[in-house]
């Protein structure tokens, strides 16, 4: 990974030294974020202290079904918003340890919309159904500094998956989590990614390994996703911030960085 990025083109420097990273975060609020404010897991200041440091390399804790990885790339916040946002494609080409990723509901890109999915790794692999939301609430509170994403399980009553020639794959039990960006300067942003899953079954009991793997293949494959593919916008549906206005017109509470 550390590689791919480093042959992107981008400004030298892109990134705030480390101390102003921390300082930064410091003074953003992250509590508010859904990880504490929804999933009551602190935020981990020492898991971003490492990152700060080392731009470009992913730095993750994980116990049982709930991983945390934050990285600090040099990318725009938009650049890694799109990709986050665009879950019709993120099962295209190699980068996503996804079989398979649709839209089953709302508006694709959009604020709300009911996502279909389905993983697959090292033999063992499960479908979910979530209900993914942007947190514009977040965003505005927080003048445009804190982009996220929530997403929950909508599995209730599903015993089979709702889409046409599905996976033949089992359900997961129950999933939750978001992504979170916080851009640091105009070509640099922090990435966490919360997940927490009960795939249930002969997973559950190897989920340690299977689930830490599939949260750095996530995290990983979605900057390397972000980097090929959504330096500007494709065509298709409008991409939006989380308050919904358009993200390729200007914002008037743009963050400070």
């Amino acid at each position: 990974m550390v590689a791919l990025l480093g042959a992107v083109p981008v400004a030298a420097a892109s990134c705030p030294a480390a101390a102003e990273i921390q300082s930064r975060l410091g003074e953003l609020g992250l509590e508010r974020a859904a990880r504490t404010a929804r999933f009551s897991e602190p935020p981990l200041l020492e898991l971003y202290g490492m990152a700060s440091r080392k731009v470009g390399e992913l730095q993750v804790d994980r116990e049982g079904g709930k991983g945390i990885g934050v990285i600090v790339v040099e990318l725009p916040v938009e650049v890694l918003w799109r990709a986050i946002n665009d879950e019709d494609a993120q099962d295209e080409g190699d980068y996503m340890p996804l079989k398979r990723s649709e839209i089953i509901g709302g508006t694709p890109r959009g604020v709300s919309r009911r996502v279909f999915q389905a993983g697959e790794r090292m033999g063992l692999g499960r479908w979910w159904v979530t209900r993914t939301v942007m947190n514009g609430e977040l965003f505005e509170a927080s003048d445009g500094a804190l982009w996220e994403v929530v997403w929950g399980d909508e599995m209730e009553g599903l015993e089979r998956p709702p889409v046409e020639d599905p996976p033949d794959l089992s359900p997961v039990k129950r999933t939750r989590g978001a992504w979170l960006l916080v851009p640091l300067a105009e070509n640099c942003t922090l990435m966490e990614h919360f997940n927490w899953s009960e795939p249930g079954e002969f997973v559950g009991m190897m989920q340690g390994l299977v689930l830490g793997r599939a949260l750095r293949e996530s995290i990983e494959g979605l900057v390397a996703l972000a980097v090929a593919e959504y330096r500007t916008a494709p065509e298709g549906a409008p991409f939006v911030r989380p308050d919904g206005t358009p993200l390729d017109s200007p914002h008037t509470a743009e963050p400070e960085v």
